[in-house]
């Protein structure tokens, strides 16, 4: 019958999540659930990673904050990548506007730090001092990894294997990226040392506008940073070593062996038979190394060690 498919007249307006009347509701349902949790008693909030936060969500966390008062029973605390702050410079802004703000800046143990940290969470069991020092060496004074080595130690394991928390870590940080900033990453873990933006530019063919996008989303998701250098020049690196290596070795051999091959006869077209040449050969003994060209491999290798004896003789006569 026609009145059974009558739509209601007092169904609810469907509202749109930028609407204000959405963002009213949510604030009005979550000060509510707040009021009602502070009566057992005080209250700590934590929110990970905020530099992921798009505006509506931003906006709802400050103003949770403001208006929870200063009573001091409800406490939020966030934490943001300092490889993001300056992308992340109107969120800090907005935060530094509330009243009861405070910002702690949180950088990676110095050695010293390490050994304290390494000695209170073992706990009775000694170290010797190499040890420690391979251990802040793999870590690079990194927290979240240090402690993961430390688990390891206890579980009598090797500190040098890549501990399946940081494994899963990476792996999730790497699927964010686009399919294009994934292989630019690939394309980085070949290199065995720092990344100049012009080789970069050779290597992959793109323009400096789209180089640059992708260049900065690995930054903004704590891939790789900038080195700055003399004379306003700028190199690549990963943000950590075993990050390098774990997207290194997330790669097929084939696609391993191919990516050495090309960026060895990158370096190979730059030789100019001039004495610079010799600056040059230790990479193409690294990249031929590993695509497995035996032939270029060897005639590098003698070309390098005939360079470093006719060297030798000069400053040794």
């Amino acid at each position: 019958p026609p009145f059974m498919h009558k739509t209601p007249t007092d169904a609810p307006p469907q509202i749109h999540r930028q609407d204000p009347l959405y963002f009213s509701a949510i604030l009005r349902g979550l000060m509510e659930l707040i009021a009602l949790v502070r009566q057992s008693g005080p209250l700590m909030i934590f929110f990970e990673d905020v530099q992921w936060l798009d505006e509506y969500s931003l906006a709802l966390l400050c103003r949770l904050s403001a208006m929870s008062g200063p009573g001091g029973d409800v406490l939020f605390v966030t934490t943001m990548r300092a490889s993001t702050a300056e992308t992340f410079g109107s969120i800090a802004a907005d935060f530094k506007r509330l009243e009861h703000f405070e910002h702690i800046e949180l950088q990676r143990f110095t050695e010293p730090e390490a050994r304290q940290f390494i000695s209170a969470y073992l706990d009775g069991l000694s170290l010797d001092a190499q040890t420690q020092e391979a251990i802040y060496a793999e870590s690079e004074g990194n927290a979240l990894y240090l402690i993961e080595i430390l688990k390891s130690l206890k579980d009598h394991k090797s500190y040098k294997e890549l501990p399946q928390k940081m494994r899963q870590i990476y792996s999730a940080r790497f699927s964010h990226l686009s399919e294009e900033a994934r292989k630019l990453a690939d394309l980085l873990s070949v290199f065995p040392e720092m990344i100049a933006w012009e080789d970069l530019q050779s290597l992959t063919g793109k323009d400096d506008l789209s180089l640059l996008e992708l260049v900065e989303s690995l930054i903004l998701g704590d891939i790789i940073r900038e080195v700055p250098l003399e004379g306003h020049e700028l190199r690549y690196t990963f943000s950590h070593q075993k990050l390098k290596e774990f997207i290194y070795e997330s790669q097929s051999a084939t696609k391993r062996k191919l990516l050495n091959k090309r960026v060895g006869d990158y370096f190979r077209d730059q030789l100019t038979g001039n004495p610079s040449d010799r600056l040059i050969y230790p990479k193409l003994i690294y990249h031929y190394e590993r695509c497995g060209d035996r032939r270029a491999l060897l005639q590098y290798r003698i070309l390098n060690l005939f360079d470093y004896l006719e060297l030798s003789h000069e400053l040794f006569p």
